[in-house]
């Protein structure tokens, strides 16, 4: 039989390694999606100077293809790192699909 504080040690050593890796898995969201957001305002910026003319609709489809490359790549890694259970609270800004 194992003594009951080596028991309430194994437990509080679980609890805190679950917290743990919870909080570095929504740090790691938290980073994905900021990532993801600046590849898309990046994106719709470039669109603009497209239509304003202030750069060359090649320019604009070479820069997006490859920003839209770094989006996906992203997708894969949030994937890895959600949650089990999709959260109600807050929707994660990553549209992947």
């Amino acid at each position: 039989m194992i003594p009951q504080p080596i028991l309430e040690w194994l437990g509080d050593s679980v609890l805190e390694s679950d917290r743990t890796e919870q909080a570095t898995r929504e740090r790691t969201i938290k980073r994905l999606e900021a990532a993801y957001d600046r590849l898309k305002a990046r994106i719709e910026t470039t669109y603009l100077d497209k239509l304003d003319g202030r750069i060359t609709g090649e320019f604009f489809d070479q820069r997006s293809a490859e920003w839209r490359r770094e989006q996906r790549a992203c997708c894969g890694r949030f994937t890895r790192f959600r949650p089990p259970r999709p959260r109600r609270s807050s929707k994660p800004s990553i549209h992947c699909g």
